[in-house]
């Protein structure tokens, strides 16, 4: 590792690193799904590595980690649940309850899509 190195050139590389050794998590592992940390500061793939203070005297430690997709699930649930009082309250306010369906069905379509 070199100072004059890229944060993105080193992103490849540790993906090339996973590939080479043929882990099971590389097929999972692409590009724009790791990210490093650098004393406490996630590090730009535009930028060297110099640029935030790193030196190889010091022999820094850079984090490195994946973005995981997901974590609207419990909303969606929830949305489901609602949906489904009011279907089953229908019964007791002669359908009154109803009203609200229409009103929640376009959150549960495109919810899932903002959180992937």
């Amino acid at each position: 590792m070199q100072p004059t190195m890229s944060v993105a050139v080193m992103k490849q590389a540790v993906i090339d690193h996973q590939r080479a050794t043929g882990s099971a998590a590389s097929t999972l592992i692409v590009k724009g799904d790791l990210f490093f940390v650098y004393n406490g500061k996630p590090l730009s793939d535009d930028m060297l590595l110099a640029d935030y203070g790193v030196t190889k005297a010091q022999q820094p430690v850079i984090w490195v980690n994946q973005r995981l997709p997901g974590g609207c699930f419990i909303i969606s649930f929830s949305i489901l649940c609602i949906i489904g009082l009011s279907i089953i309250g229908s019964f007791c306010t002669c359908g009154l309850s109803l009203w609200i369906v229409p009103l929640l069905l376009p959150f549960l379509f495109v919810l899932p899509l903002c959180c992937l």
